[in-house]
């Protein structure tokens, strides 16, 4: 089947605007003839997108040479080779596998549930884990980096140290009142080298990762850093980082689920009335 598809995608192209002329098609400016047939520049669609008008236009015009091409040697095809029954096995394969596709979309599109809870995701993170170790380190943290002349900056400096909740919404405005750079979400994981990139070199050490407040100064910043939670790449990616890609996951499981019931009803229905025979 994987064959087949491979075969008929490409085959797609080369008949691309060969079919019958609707009235809409005959409207449009035609931009190549060959043998009968007409290209139009609807077939074009998406050709040279993101380009110059330059390049678009380059781009248009080597395609519409390669359709003709495409045309004249499938004339020749036709002529010299007979049309085997495999090549109609092929076609016939090809129109099955779009027809089956389109109805099986068309179930989904009724049946399919898109809804994924927080619990389902959270579940499902807790189930397989470790298909999410992804080789990178992460962590949730606050950050400031503040000028050592800042009018805030010593004040900023003694709320950080006190780490109480009730200071963030302060420590949020004295940052932006004196242009600091700063992360104080702390339930954001965030790739540890945003931060210490932006910090003396080799400020960060063991007892900083286990949570102590980093507290450092350099010519021109004093920078602040208290890590919450770290983890290394050998541990599972938080799930806030691949919680978008465990909804799909999960809608896709849904869609297969609905599809294997069907495909199994239909079969049962079918061997009740005495449709098939498996020898």
């Amino acid at each position: 089947m994987r064959f087949s598809f491979l075969v008929f995608a490409a085959l797609s192209c080369l008949f691309a605007a060969c079919g019958s002329e609707n009235s809409e098609k005959k409207a449009e400016r035609p931009i190549a003839r060959a043998l009968g047939k007409t290209l139009y520049a609807s077939d074009l669609e998406g050709i040279g997108r993101g380009m110059s008008a330059e390049d678009s236009s380059l781009q248009a015009k080597l395609y519409a040479e390669k359709w003709v091409e495409d045309q004249l040697m499938y004339d020749a095809a036709a002529k010299n080779v007979e049309e085997s029954p495999r090549i109609k096995r092929l076609v016939e394969d090809y129109r099955a596998s779009l027809i089956l596709s389109d109805y099986e979309q068309m179930l989904l599109r009724d049946e399919l549930d898109t809804v994924v809870s927080s619990s389902e995701i959270a579940e499902y993170y807790r189930q397989n884990s470790e298909q999410y170790i992804r080789g990178t380190d992460w962590m949730r943290c606050h950050f400031i980096r503040i000028k050592r002349d800042a009018a805030e900056a010593e004040e900023l400096r003694k709320l950080f140290k006190d780490n109480s909740s009730q200071n963030i919404d302060k420590i949020r405005k004295l940052c932006q009142a004196s242009s600091a750079t700063f992360q104080l979400e702390e339930k954001d994981w965030i790739q540890p080298a945003l931060v210490i990139g932006r910090l003396p070199k080799d400020a960060v050490i063991e007892r900083h990762i286990d949570g102590s407040v980093l507290d450092r100064s350099d010519e021109q910043y004093i920078y602040l850093l208290r890590i919450f939670e770290f983890r290394d790449r050998n541990q599972p990616a938080p799930m806030q980082q691949v919680q978008a890609e465990i909804r799909k996951i999960i809608i896709h499981l849904r869609g297969q689920q609905i599809l294997s019931k069907l495909r199994r009803s239909i079969y049962q229905n079918a061997k009740t009335d005495g449709l098939i025979e498996v020898f």
